[in-house]
Parts: structure tokens; C-alpha cells; sequence
């Protein structure tokens, strides 16, 4: 289990950018960067088998400053959690980056999974702490818009821009939903299809009723990137 010192989110959040922008080049690290800081809602459980090699899967619980809880899947290959037993509720710091892959024909849900990919992860019991640790959600996106934004005004005439991303992380494409607001998506509702993106936001769920049939509904939770900024 790693140790890792907890500053207050501001400065964290400031140590992250600045070690975004100055860490050495690759793909990955330039296009797609995630930090996520939360509890643990489930145990790890098994996801899936790729490239002879066994993924995990749980969820991390992160609050908004408003207080409202977005629950972030996250999967990890099994030599970062093999270790690790009886963490639910525990504490996890976790850098890594938002991921898309299609859905294996083994698995339920809509056709196309979204996930925080683990680099790295570190575990925290709360009652050894003798500070309160900070739930983080941050996320650095480079990436090329792939259809036309959305623009539209909610009921309450909140400005809103949808924009796809594609974000390329040398072997995988992830095609990422980004929501901007106000004069953000103002800004965002002029961008044409294959102009670079550079955005940062966080991960944030939200549930929908998907229509299976004229008497069936069923209720599932999606995933996207509300965005603070464009850079």
C-alpha cells in the first residue's frame, strides 16, 4: 500500500496541473489524464481478460463541492489490487484516464463502457486518518471533435454545449461526451468536425431512462465530462 501525504485540495489540484504540463511526453499522458479521490462503494471484482491479462472493476464515490455524489467506475489491471482485500469504504487516490471500449458480448448494460482506466492507486483506511482527505475529480482532455456540437437552452435558460471527442491514446481511440455551459458553450458551439480540443472538467454521472420497448423503460447511468474550461 502506497503512503502519500494529503494537501488541501487547492493545492493539490494546482500540483496536478503544473505536474500535467511538465511530466515527460507520451501519448497518454499528453491526451488523457484523470485524478479521482474518493471512497470505495463495492469490493474489486473481476471485469474482464485482455492480452492474457486480468481487469478488476469497482466504483469510487467522489463529492461535488454542491454535495451531490458521482459514482466513477474504475478498473484496474491485477497487479495493482491483487493485494488488496476488504477495501469497500476505504479511501483511493487514483490517476489514470477516462476510457472507452466497446462491450464485450459477456457483459450487460448499453453497448458502449466508460471507465476511469487505473495507473496507479493508492488505499486509505479513514479511521487511521488524522486529517480529513479530499475527494478530487479532475480531468485533462486533448482530442479532435468528431460530429457536429449540440447547442440547446434547458428550461431555465442554461446554455449548453454538447461535444464528442475523439481522444486518441496511441493504441485506442476513447470517444468522450463533454458538456459545456454558459459562455463555455458558447465558444464550443462554433467548433466544426477534426478541430483539437483541449478541455479540463471532471467525471460526472448522471442516470437515464432508456426505452427498451413501447411498454418496457429501464433506468441506466451514463458518464461524461462536464467541463470547466477550455485551454
Amino acid at each position: 500500500m502506497s503512503e502519500q501525504k494529503f494537501i488541501s485540495r487547492e493545492k493539490a489540484i494546482s500540483k496536478w496541473k503544473h505536474d500535467l504540463w511538465n511530466q515527460p511526453f507520451s501519448i497518454d499522458a499528453i491526451n488523457n489524464q484523470v485524478w479521482i479521490s474518493g471512497s470505495l462503494v463495492e469490493e474489486f471484482t473481476f471485469s474482464h481478460t485482455s492480452f492474457s491479462t486480468n481487469f478488476f472493476k469497482a466504483t469510487v464515490a467522489t463529492k461535488r463541492k454542491s454535495g451531490v455524489i458521482d459514482l466513477i467506475p474504475v478498473v484496474a489491471p491485477f497487479n495493482l489490487v491483487n493485494f488488496e482485500k476488504n477495501v469497500k469504504g476505504n479511501f483511493v487516490s487514483i490517476n489514470g484516464y477516462f476510457y472507452s471500449r466497446n462491450r464485450l458480448p459477456s457483459e450487460a448494460g448499453s453497448r458502449v463502457c466508460l471507465y476511469v482506466y487505473v495507473k496507479d492507486i493508492s488505499f486509505y483506511k479513514l479511521e487511521l486518518q488524522l486529517a480529513p482527505l479530499q475527494d478530487i475529480d479532475m480531468v485533462f482532455l486533448r482530442g479532435s471533435v468528431c460530429k457536429p456540437p449540440f447547442y440547446r437552452t434547458t428550461p431555465l435558460n442554461k446554455q449548453i454545449t454538447e461535444l464528442l471527442l475523439a481522444v486518441n491514446q496511441g493504441y485506442n481511440t476513447s470517444y468522450l461526451m463533454c458538456i459545456t455551459w454558459g459562455s463555455v458553450a458558447q465558444h464550443a458551439r462554433i467548433f466544426e468536425i477534426g478541430d483539437t480540443v483541449q478541455i479540463l472538467g471532471r467525471i460526472q454521472s448522471r442516470y437515464y431512462i432508456k426505452k427498451l420497448s413501447p411498454e418496457h423503460f429501464e433506468e441506466r447511468i451514463t458518464y461524461e465530462v462536464s467541463v470547466q474550461r477550455l485551454i
